[in-house]
This record gives structure tokens, C-alpha cells and sequence, in this order.
């Protein structure tokens, strides 16, 4: 990802274990142009827009708004 999200005051910031979530998901999408994400807990939504930017249905949750 390029960095271009704003983090709202509340939400969990992006720290090495999301950039470490990032990168399994990047490894376990392999280059596969399609697949469904589900991202419980999703804070920013790093790993919810890098699935989207790659083709994949997303489906994001968090319990703060």
C-alpha cells in the first residue's frame, strides 16, 4: 500500500503486526485475481484495501465506527 489512509483518532494505528498481516495477505492471495476477504477487527483497513486494490470481494468489520 501507498501509505494514503488517515488514521482517526481511536482507531488502532498501523503497526508492525498489521504490516506483518499485510504481507501474509499479500503471500496467501498469490497474485490470484479473485477471492473473498473478511476482515473482523480491520482498524484502518490496510489489509481490507490492499485485498480490494487486487480484485478480491472485501467485507470489513470493527466495533468502533
Amino acid at each position: 500500500m501507498d501509505g494514503s489512509y488517515i488514521e482517526a483518532e481511536g482507531v488502532y494505528p498501523v503497526r508492525e503486526d498489521t504490516l506483518l498481516l499485510l504481507s501474509a495477505l499479500e503471500m496467501a492471495m498469490g497474485g490470484s485475481p479473485s477471492g473473498k476477504y473478511l476482515d473482523m477487527g480491520c482498524g484502518t483497513g490496510l489489509c481490507s484495501m490492499a485485498a480490494r486494490k487486487a480484485g478480491w470481494r472485501v467485507s470489513s468489520a470493527d466495533r468502533n465506527p
